[in-house]
């Protein structure tokens, strides 16, 4: 084969290759849905978590929701979140389907059976400020606080 025998060959694998390969190259944009059902008055929303029901733990300020196929249940310091709370900074869900909040006073687990979160005591005597929380797939939970990164 001549020189230029091999370049049209090569063109040609190139054209097939990539017309074979369009949608590995080209790049899928989601596109971006409201959910008019979740349309309360959330004040900024500090966080979105979805359990493993497909429940969506929605977090801002003062509250927290529980969303599911336009059912809202809602959890404030008047029903289901301790009357201390404070400003709510985070929600997390965690590997093992445990419902977490990160507030201003610390550390809240979500109690199924009880339908309401429980605080989770520290060995800090001075509040502590959860910011974010994460776990490690294994069951350990991992918080950054405004006094450092607890276990």
């Amino acid at each position: 084969m001549g020189n230029l025998s091999w370049r049209k060959y090569i063109i040609v694998l190139l054209l097939v290759w990539g017309y074979s390969t369009e949608k590995g190259f080209s790049q899928e944009i989601p596109e971006i849905e409201k959910l008019s059902e979740v349309d309360g008055d959330f004040q900024p929303i500090k966080g979105v978590g979805q359990d493993k029901e497909g429940n969506l733990w929605i977090a801002s300020d003062h509250h927290i929701e529980k969303y599911n196929a336009g059912r809202s249940l809602f959890f404030n310091r008047f029903k289901g979140l301790p009357k201390n709370t404070g400003t709510i900074n985070t929600v997390f869900v965690d590997s093992r389907d445990n419902i977490w909040v990160g507030a201003e006073t610390g550390l809240l687990k979500y109690d199924p059976s009880k339908k309401l979160f429980l605080s989770i005591p520290s060995e800090r005597s001075s509040k502590t400020n959860v910011q974010q929380i994460t776990d490690d797939g294994s069951g350990d939970i991992f918080m950054g606080a405004s006094s450092g990164i607890w276990k």
